[in-house]
């Protein structure tokens, strides 16, 4: 954690130290990240001391780095030695799994409603695989609630399960849209109570929820982001794989050349080089050997390198950030519900909030009637792109919402200026 006696303050204090243009208002972190300037520098600065000698670097340099970087992550999220991996996105993880397990007569893959749009196709992508695996879905809609989701979940399984072979379960930690908080840690307990496999799609885990402890929960297999909220440059993501499936992942989605080294697992060797690629992005995860600039240093009052997770130290850490991200996205979603007229997406538990991690869904005020009717989305979409504020639309469950994420270079009048142009755009539409 950063050793000053002054932590800096959130909000547009510290916008200047992240690479986004001065004139743009960014609610949408949940879908592409955010980069420090500090993590772009010293992704140019590796970058170039890669291209002097391209050779060396990525036959010494980069294979103990990575080993490093998969270490540190592997720490971060509580995970048991060497059972986590780098691939270059969530999608290609979880494909990676779904392609390493054999598939026999009578499978089953049980995936949510809510399921991404990209994962959704991978899975039904399998119906070319022979034998083919049985679909069904996990039918989930909002507003609810963790009990009610519980229920729900375990009587589907029970109802859908195999009977005689095996069932690989589909779900999320956090849904992308709407962008709501799943009760996953009990969800995995609810798989390996019914014998189920779980395949756990947490693309917005790392750097938005504390407390993640893999080998604790143990979830069979689980993939995240390290670009969406860990400020990590895009183009990486980590799977974990449980010790006891590390026989069923054979290789990489593209497998690997073998290394000829004893210092790593078939497991993680699998992993490390199948074929060209822009090794310089998983070394932006932690410190590498190139100093940042000194304009860059200064401004983050950092007398040290600091990249990604040491930026976050630098920020006062996980719980920090996560705290500031929690209470800015309910404030400027209940802000922004009072510009509109509407309201933000609770649950209809004990816990109204127990829904919202950093992201926050609030209603649109468009009339029921214009449901599904062509364009509103697309249109909505480009008004806020030429109004230079930006969240993720989308419908669901018979209604228009729009999905707001809060980072630490955020404040509540980034919410007010999304609620003036919603308004003026909304208005607009017939």
């Amino acid at each position: 954690m950063n050793s000053s006696l002054q932590l800096p303050e959130f909000g547009y204090n510290i916008r200047p130290l992240f690479c986004l243009s001065p004139d743009i208002v960014n609610l949408n972190c949940g879908s592409f990240g955010c980069l420090p300037l500090i993590v772009q520098d010293e992704y140019i600065s590796t970058f170039i001391k890669l291209e002097h000698n391209p050779d060396y670097f990525i036959r010494q340099i980069y294979r103990t780095e990575a080993a490093d970087i998969r270490n540190t992550l592997n720490s971060f999220v509580g995970a048991e030695a060497d059972c986590c991996v780098l691939v270059p996105n969530v999608a290609h993880g979880l494909h990676t799994v779904l392609r390493n397990l054999t598939w026999n007569s009578g499978d089953v893959v049980i995936m949510a409603s809510t399921t991404y749009d990209i994962i959704t196709r991978t899975v039904h992508s399998l119906r070319k695989a022979v034998p083919t695996p049985e679909i069904k879905q996990f039918q989930l809609f909002f507003p609810n609630s963790h009990a009610n989701i519980l229920l729900e979940f375990q009587e589907c399984i029970r109802n859908s399960k195999s009977p005689s072979g095996k069932t690989v379960v589909i779900f999320d930690t956090i849904v992308s849209s709407p962008g709501v908080v799943l009760p996953w840690k009990k969800m995995v307990n609810i798989c390996k109570a019914e014998n189920v496999l779980s395949l756990v799609d947490a693309a917005h885990s790392i750097g938005h929820e504390t407390g993640i402890n893999l080998a604790e929960v143990s979830p069979d297999f689980w993939v995240s982001s390290c670009s969406k909220w860990l400020y990590v440059k895009r183009g990486c993501a980590l799977l974990y794989v449980a010790p006891r499936n590390h026989s069923m992942i054979q290789q990489d989605l593209t497998p690997s050349m073998i290394i000829p080294d004893e210092k790593y697992s078939r497991f993680q060797a699998e992993f490390f080089w199948s074929g060209s690629t822009d090794v310089v992005t998983l070394m932006t995860v932690r410190p590498g050997e190139i100093m940042f600039g000194t304009s860059v240093r200064q401004q983050a009052n950092i007398d040290r390198k600091e990249i990604a997770l040491e930026f976050r130290q630098f920020l006062g850490g996980e719980q920090r950030i996560v705290n500031y991200c929690h209470s800015l996205a309910v404030q400027g979603g209940r802000r922004l519900a009072e510009i509109l007229g509407t309201e933000i997406m609770c649950s209809t538990g004990e816990d109204p909030l127990e829904l919202v991690g950093c992201m926050i869904n609030v209603a649109l005020p468009l009339p029921e009637g214009l449901m599904r009717a062509p364009d509103v989305l697309h249109n909505l979409d480009e008004g806020l792109l030429e109004s230079k504020v930006y969240v993720l639309l989308f419908e669901h469950n018979s209604r228009y919402w729009i999905r707001a994420s809060a980072q630490v270079f955020n404040q509540i009048e980034d919410f007010e200026k999304l609620g003036i142009s919603l308004l003026r755009l909304c208005m607009n539409v017939k």
